[in-house]
């Protein structure tokens, strides 16, 4: 029989996890705000960003305004990080998995921003994404 403890510091991995699921999912409902309320769009000055979209390759032919953008928001970043941070504070079993995938499909929805709109934003929230996976896959790897 071995006197070897469980390790602990998975916990911490949890922990970062769950603050970057809850940090980026708040950060999307202000995103999403901003592209279906006209009245904030106009404010902050994103309604700016539309004729940028409008000439981006493939895309910028369906863009008359913020709302195609906040849906893919809401679909690839506000419900995965909604999700995953539901499963993570109720600790269910599948929990790491939605962190991961979360993290995964942010990393995607940036890249595909920085390639029609290349700004410091997408870059920072490219790096949250893959901190979230790297984290989601250390936590894996220590609970194991």
């Amino acid at each position: 029989m071995s006197n070897k403890q469980p390790n602990k510091g998975y916990q911490i991995w949890r922990r970062i996890l769950l603050v970057l699921c809850l940090f980026i999912g708040i950060g999307a409902i202000g995103g999403c705000a901003l592209a279906f309320v006209p009245a904030f769009s106009a404010f902050s000055g994103a309604d700016e960003i539309v004729p940028v979209l409008q000439q981006a390759p493939l895309v910028g032919q369906y863009i008359d305004s913020l709302v195609i953008p906040g849906f893919a928001l809401m679909i690839l970043v506000l419900i995965p990080q909604g999700i995953a941070s539901i499963l993570l504070l109720r600790k269910h079993p599948r929990q790491i998995h939605a962190g991961i995938i979360a993290g995964a499909l942010l990393v995607a929805c940036e890249i595909g921003e920085l390639v029609l709109i290349p700004n410091p934003l997408s870059w920072i929230f490219l790096a949250l994404g893959v901190i979230q996976i790297s984290a989601g896959i250390m936590y894996f790897r220590m609970r194991a």
